[in-house]
């Protein structure tokens, strides 16, 4: 045998070699593939189309479905009822807790990102599917939701808060970004507000308020003073005590000058509670040149304060109420010249007589005082 056909047997034998071994390389990872991955039960026969509409007897079954709770939907997370499209039941009981509970799946799956499929259910509705889920992330999502207390996304952890009183339920949200990013608005003014007060003024508001300040907030990266003051403002409208109590330590002077009377009119209604923040709002709103509904609203709150049934001058027009009339004068009344700064409150404490008698006596149509002037002190 020549040279030349000895090396091109060799040659031969080489390659086959070669390929019996890739070949066998190859089935050994297929092997430890198939046996270490739960492949899919089921497809979607649909991959292309973004939505689609289920026959009526499959949205009689969902309708069947949304009706029970979260808690009676769990154990359908395991039945693989076929249903259509190849979907099984379980797909179903899943899409209602994701968007009707909140239930927060990529939290539960670690994804950021699912593929998702819009099921038509009527022109005005529509339900959100999950195609290609595996066995072995429902097997996933149950190990969460054994293992997770509070098992919702932000938005389902808040609407829980609204009606739960559990400390650990605030807790868990206290650790979602969205908290977070309020908590660093409230840290920059270095007083001791805790996250507790936070919560509280959260909750008296509706999580369209934070979602839509949050939104602004992230698009401007801004945690200013200005953002801060026009959060509170929007929890005052809102009819957040918190908020009211929280605008008067941060931002006094603000309150006190800059806000609208409306506003203002509407924080007073906000803080019954007498505190040394709300004392010291309602007395400098006295002494402002703020509108006549202001210092009504002040004059009347204060009267709460100090545990008497003040009553604030009427508007013009207005009759005084025939119970309430002018207080007997004394004999030798003594007189005061008003002073630069001095306001109706410090004469009241100074002479130990309320606001209004001060009013009464001396005719007085405003709570501002003109520095000269004499009052008659009975």
């Amino acid at each position: 045998m020549s040279n030349s056909n000895r090396k091109n047997r060799w040659l031969t034998q080489t390659l086959v070699l070669s390929a019996l071994l890739n070949g066998a390389l190859v089935a050994i990872f297929f092997y430890f593939f198939i046996s270490k991955t739960s492949l899919p039960t089921h497809f979607d026969f649909f991959p292309i189309a973004s939505s689609y509409e289920f026959t009526p007897q499959a949205k009689q079954l969902l309708s069947a479905l949304s009706t029970q709770k979260f808690q009676e939907l769990l154990p359908k997370l395991s039945s693989k009822r076929s249903i259509e499209h190849g979907y099984l039941e379980r797909d179903l009981a899943l899409a209602i807790i994701t968007e009707r509970d909140h239930f927060d799946l990529k939290r539960a799956l670690g994804k950021p990102s699912l593929s998702q499929r819009k099921l038509i259910l009527d022109p005005q509705h529509s339900l959100t599917l999950f195609p290609g889920l595996a066995d072995k992330q429902y097997q996933k999502i149950a190990h969460f939701l054994q293992n997770e207390k509070w098992p919702f996304s932000p938005r389902g952890l808040f609407l829980q808060m609204q009606t739960t009183q559990d400390l650990s339920l605030f807790q868990t949200f206290s650790q979602t970004p969205e908290f977070h990013q309020i908590h660093l608005l409230f840290a920059r003014t270095d007083l001791p507000i805790t996250k507790r007060v936070l919560l509280k003024m959260l909750v008296e508001g509706s999580w369209e308020t934070l979602s839509r300040h949050l939104a602004a907030q992230k698009q401007g990266s801004d945690f200013s003073e200005t953002n801060r003051r026009e959060l509170l403002q929007h929890y005052i409208a809102a009819g957040s005590k918190t908020a009211a109590y929280l605008l008067l330590i941060t931002d006094p002077d603000y309150a006190i000058h800059q806000l609208d009377d409306s506003t203002v009119c509407e924080i007073i209604a906000l803080i019954p509670e007498k505190t040394q923040e709300a004392v010291c709002f309602v007395q400098a709103l006295l002494d402002s040149s703020r509108g006549e509904p202001v210092h009504r609203h002040a004059l009347a709150q204060l009267g709460q304060y100090s545990g008497r049934g003040l009553t604030p001058r009427p508007a013009e027009g207005e009759l005084r109420p025939a119970f309430r009339e002018r207080p007997p004068a004394s004999p030798d009344p003594r007189l005061h010249i008003i002073q630069p700064g001095e306001s109706l409150w410090l004469l009241s404490s100074k002479y130990n007589i309320s606001i209004e008698d001060l009013m009464l006596h001396n005719h007085l149509q405003t709570t501002v005082l003109q520095p000269g002037k004499t009052l008659k002190i009975p």
